[in-house]
């Protein structure tokens, strides 16, 4: 993937979750003002999604590539 490219986006439903094989990935929320920010950079070996798969809820936050 190249540079910011979002797996999820805040409030979409996904039936995916994603393992982080080489880079990183930022989960990002946004801001009353439309604004994001970082909550967490996640790296090697992380995996994201998992919450949104098992229960079919929408993700809370975004997930992108850096």
């Amino acid at each position: 993937m190249g540079a910011t490219e979002y797996l999820c986006r805040e409030g979409e439903f996904s039936n995916e979750m994603f393992f982080v094989e080489n880079g990183s990935l930022d989960v990002i929320k946004s801001q009353a003002s439309g604004a994001g920010f970082r909550l967490a950079r996640l790296l090697k070996g992380a995996i994201v999604g998992e919450l949104a798969f098992a229960t079919g809820e929408a993700s809370v936050p975004a997930v992108a590539t850096v």
